[in-house]
């Protein structure tokens, strides 16, 4: 369970530069909840419903909303957002909003500043750097949690000048700037590795990567692949009947899901997904616990196991998925596929060719994940130093921020006390006009 109030954030405060404060996040920002839409409100057309999953990933689809909401749950370009609420590690965050007119859906805070006393991309960044905090401390289970408005509105931050701000966003953003370009770069490095991958396989089943070590190319055949293999039935094994203290992987079509103390299978054996992952292909070079979703595979004693494994990571068998509701694989249509059969002792050199290139990828994808992960190391580095004071250099001509948090306090109150009037006199108009119109 993630338990426990959030606590402030600050409890063990640290001393701030010369003309910041901490404050509460509550200080200097309203927090207004999105809409709570019932899936029967939902549109084909309308305004956008901003969901979690439309913050994190521009290719998701959105849901539409098509009458009239409270204009409160109402977004548009450059509004700062929160995530509140989900996937711990994936779900939660600030974001800037940037796709146009759209309704904000429950779980997200529309998050309303005066601009003119607070940079929103600092408050986005801090924010950000906290968010770790913020869910450990949150209510929820392990897959998902969510903070409580009041406990987030109490958390700590500290306050700089506002000029101060404007510099330390600056760096921020040419910092990191630097660093996507590197990320993006390391990105394209694992994407081309991929490709290679890819590409050692075509060769080698081409015959490409022995055709100078071979003698007699003529001794290569074609065959069916249920000539060669039968696609044997897993069985099933509940969760709670699993004895994880065994060293017997239990695979499901995705991999290993758990550990038993009894194989199914005798000896090593191939694994292919036969329902959900259909067509994902899997190892297990030691006996194993194949389940009732997933086929499982001995070679014939003429075909190596490793070259088999290999073959069958080419040969594209989740294509041959034709079920319209959960994905699945029929056998059959497996052993319908021509594939070529080298004799065995050139399996045994391809295998050999395959994992001395495919040595050198992982080596390369090792540095590439390492570079990747210092990048993030990086990243929070920067944040870290940005709200310690230490990213830019202090101007002690800048008006110091407790003068400007009583500004943002006061502009607060005003405007809070305005839409109270206002909220007031709508509840009384609508009050009205729904008596009219009962009346007549």
């Amino acid at each position: 369970m993630i338990e426990g109030q959030l606590k402030d954030i600050g409890e063990n405060i640290q001393p701030l530069p010369k003309g910041w404060v901490w404050t509460k996040i509550t200080d200097v920002c309203a927090l207004i909840n999105g809409r709570a839409f019932k899936p029967s409100e939902w549109a084909s057309e309308g305004l956008p419903i901003i969901r979690i999953q439309n913050l994190n990933n521009n290719e998701a689809d959105f849901n539409y909303c098509n009458f009239k909401v409270d204009e409160k749950y109402l977004v548009d370009n450059g509004q700062l957002l929160f995530a509140w609420s989900g996937t711990p590690g994936t779900s939660f965050g600030a974001h800037i909003w940037r796709r146009g007119k759209a309704v904000l859906n429950q779980h997200i805070f529309k998050v309303e500043i005066n601009e003119e006393d607070m940079n929103k991309n600092f408050l986005m960044h801090l924010l950000n750097r906290n968010v770790d905090e913020y869910i450990r401390k949150a209510h929820g289970t392990a897959g998902l949690a969510h903070i409580t408005k009041g406990k987030f509105e109490n958390s700590l931050i500290p306050l700089p000048p506002l000029p101060e701000q404007h510099r330390i966003v600056v760096k921020i953003e040419e910092l990191f700037t630097r660093l996507d370009a590197g990320v993006e770069a390391l990105k394209k490095i694992k994407a081309q590795l991929k490709r290679y991958r890819q590409a050692v396989l075509k060769y080698a089943f081409e015959g490409k990567l022995t055709e100078e070590w071979r003698k007699e190319k003529e001794r290569w055949g074609w065959v069916r692949l249920g000539e060669i293999v039968t696609f044997e039935y897993g069985k099933g094994i509940r969760k709670d009947k699993r004895d994880s203290s065994g060293r017997v992987p239990v695979y499901g079509s995705n991999g290993i899901i758990g550990y038993h103390t009894t194989p199914l299978t005798d000896k090593p054996c191939i694994i292919v997904g036969r329902k959900g992952a259909a067509g994902e292909v899997h190892l297990s070079k030691v006996p194993c616990w194949p389940i009732d979703t997933t086929y499982y595979v001995y070679p014939p004693s003429e075909v190596d196991l490793q070259f088999l494994y290999y073959l069958f990571s080419t040969l594209r068998l989740s294509s041959l998925d034709k079920s319209t509701a959960i994905p699945g694989l029929n056998r059959n249509d497996a052993y319908a596929i021509n594939i070529p059969l080298p004799p065995l002792h050139e399996q045994h050199k391809i295998v050999e060719e395959i994992e001395r290139r495919f040595s050198v990828a992982d080596e390369i994808e090792k540095i590439v994940d390492q570079s990747l992960k210092q990048a993030e190391k990086l990243r929070q580095s920067i944040l870290k130093k940005a709200f310690e004071g230490r990213l830019v250099t202090q101007n002690p001509t800048d008006e110091p921020a407790t003068v400007l948090l009583e500004r943002i306090k006061e502009e607060k109150a005003k405007l809070s006390a305005e839409y109270k009037t206002k909220n007031k006199r709508r509840k009384s108009y609508e009050q009205k006009t729904s008596g009219m119109v009962k009346t007549s």
